[in-house]
């Protein structure tokens, strides 16, 4: 099997992913301690060597999860070079482990208290999400579009609790969970009741308890028709 680094592409995709959900930064580390993928101002970090004596250290050695809620001041972030530069409020780190063997880890940052806050209500989805990346191993070399409309992503969106759709640049759906799916049909029942036409769509907003605004920006995400 490939190092990490060989799927950055499509690890990039689901950081992306996960983030949208989740409303705070993503990264993925090899376990070579190198940043393979990350969003928001992380993505800087991408090739680069993690610290030596940081947290993607311990969790990478010890193979277990690692939650620090106040970075900086604990005995293991005193050891860490990297302390004196570190911008984080809160960092989670998860390992990856494919058959017994850890390839690297992911973890969840956050820049603000707004940001930490999230990570600390959310704890329970980020304790389970690394166990749920298990599909990964076998879709890994696939192309970025078959690779977020494979079954496996479906599970893992289909774990958050907000409704999730991936589309293309067109607006073609790739795959969506549950929760949006439900949506849309809701949607398409409310437009078949009322019409489409635009006085029918403002009928079918009110109906469903949304601006028009939003309606049409839910069936441009959704790939609905606008006719």
């Amino acid at each position: 099997m490939r190092d990490l680094l060989a799927y950055r592409k499509n690890l990039q995709s689901l950081t992306e992913l996960i983030k949208f959900t989740l409303g705070a930064d993503v990264f993925v580390v090899d376990d070579g301690m190198v940043a393979v993928a990350g969003t928001g101002p992380y993505r800087s970090n991408i090739g680069t060597r993690r610290p030596h004596d940081s947290y993607v250290d311990v969790t990478l050695n010890r193979g277990d999860g690692q939650t620090v809620i106040h970075p900086r001041y604990t005995h293991q972030c005193y050891r860490c070079e990297y302390r004196r530069h570190c911008p984080y409020s809160m960092v989670i780190c998860r390992p990856l482990i494919n058959q017994n063997r850890i390839k690297g880890l992911i973890g969840f940052l956050s820049f603000s208290e707004n940001q930490r806050q999230n990570l600390i209500n959310r704890s329970s989805f980020l304790c389970d999400i690394s166990e749920r990346l298990g599909y990964f191993w076998e879709t890994a070399d696939l192309d970025q579009h078959l690779f977020l409309g494979h079954p496996g992503t479906r599970s893992l969106i289909d774990f958050f609790e907000e409704g999730s759709i991936l589309t293309t640049s067109d607006y073609d759906v790739i795959n969506l969970n549950q929760r949006a799916a439900l949506e849309k049909r809701q949607i398409h029942l409310a437009l078949e009741t009322y019409g489409h036409h635009t006085e029918g769509k403002r009928r079918a907003a009110r109906h469903l308890g949304i601006s028009l605004s939003t309606l049409y920006r839910k069936m441009a995400g959704m790939g609905c028709s606008n006719r």
